[in-house]
């Protein structure tokens, strides 16, 4: 029986300084799924990095920068034999898969939902399965080319039960973050902290720009106060910091304003699995990545998320919707101080709901988001009979 092949499109590095630890995470647990379903061999990986990406996940890999139709057409002028094997490379893979699968990376919006891999899988009758996403902030255009992209495809999951659904028109699917379904591995530097500390605050925290300075002081004045409140140690964890910068320069601007208050820095963004695992030991999570409230979420740690938009706060609704829990999300630029000491004040007095949410959901939840994985068993049962 000829298993069916399958371009995964994930926006992933598998390590190095690109690692983004939520999209890593999801694309650990679909990668898992796929290759006991139709085997490693079978899959493609098309990303931004396929260097280390394809040696990470021990599938082949191909080069496919998230760029517009405009920016593509940009690099095929200014450097036009390596932008053009790119594409008819990505192309000739394309050509030969049966399935289109989008995996890590959970975000398609604006721009990036023009991007015309999926237009050319539509037109080649390619079946598209869409996981854990988040649609939208989508306007005009935009929303019309992913309208288009995905009107065939055989499954549109995302990971809210109503923002997504808004923006295209077309029917999706609501389920766990795929992530939630990752195994927590501690390594040394997870494992030493863990056991050397037994009160721990989690943050991540990636900056605002949408936040004027005054907005951002406040809120770290404030997050200093809570955590010396709880007697606690500050652990700053990362999930994405190119060339030592992103969420470890934010940090370093945390604690700036700080005084005495004890704190960590990681300066690397440790592997998913280990940032869970730290997740577990801590006592509270505060976080501005949504896979960082999605990990306390899943390991039951009180978890208060901040945003700064339209489009982060419907990404830190959905995650306390998967987990049928009431949204402690905090506003950096409309909220006040108070609000968010009352939230962390709140989440620690429901520490058991966290626990009993983390407790029974995921296996709850489970069928609903191993629904489009199905897909393919029956794709292939269907092809054997």
């Amino acid at each position: 029986m000829k298993k069916p092949r399958i371009l995964v499109i994930a926006d992933v590095a598998g390590s190095g300084q690109y690692y983004h630890a939520g999209d890593e995470a999801m694309a650990e647990v679909a990668f898992q799924r796929l290759a006991k379903i139709v085997g490693r061999e079978q899959l493609v990986l098309a990303c931004p990095h396929p260097r280390t990406a394809g040696p990470a996940f021990c599938v082949k890999a191909i080069a496919m920068p998230l760029y517009t139709p405009k920016t593509w057409a940009l690099h095929l002028l200014l450097n036009p034999v390596v932008t053009g094997y790119r594409i008819l490379r990505c192309l000739w893979y394309l050509s030969r898969v049966d399935f289109v699968f989008k995996a890590g990376g959970g975000n398609i919006r604006g721009k990036y939902s023009k991007f015309p891999l999926l237009t050319v899988a539509r037109r080649w009758r390619k079946r598209i399965i869409i996981v854990s996403q988040t649609l939208g902030p989508l306007h005009g255009h935009h929303r019309q080319v992913l309208r288009r992209q995905l009107e065939d495809a055989l499954w549109i999951g995302v990971r809210d039960r109503s923002y997504s659904a808004g923006q295209t028109g077309l029917p999706v699917h609501f389920a766990l973050d795929d992530a939630v379904y990752l195994q927590p591995r501690h390594n040394d530097l997870t494992l030493a902290l863990a056991q050397e500390y037994s009160g721990l605050v989690g943050i991540s925290f990636s900056g605002c720009k949408s936040a004027d300075e005054q907005q951002l002081n406040c809120l770290y004045r404030t997050i200093e106060k809570l955590v010396a409140e709880l007697e606690a140690t500050a652990v700053f964890i990362p999930h994405h910091a190119p060339q030592n910068r992103g969420d470890c320069a934010a940090a370093r601007a945390v604690v700036q304003h700080w005084h005495n208050t004890p704190f960590i820095l990681l300066e690397q963004v440790p592997p998913a699995s280990a940032i869970l695992a730290l997740t577990g030991a801590l006592r509270l999570v505060i976080s501005n990545r949504y896979h960082g409230v999605i990990f306390g979420l899943t390991m039951g740690v009180p978890t208060v998320a901040l945003y700064h938009d339209e489009y982060t706060e419907a990404k830190m609704r959905g995650a306390f919707e998967q987990f049928q829990l009431e949204p402690l999300a905090f506003s950096i630029t409309n909220s006040f101080a108070a609000d968010l000491t009352e939230l962390v004040h709140k989440a620690l007095a429901r520490q058991r709901d966290f626990a009993a949410a983390a407790k029974t959901i995921p296996a709850a939840g489970l069928a609903d988001n191993i629904a489009p994985y199905n897909l393919i068993k029956d794709f292939i049962a269907a092809q054997s009979n």
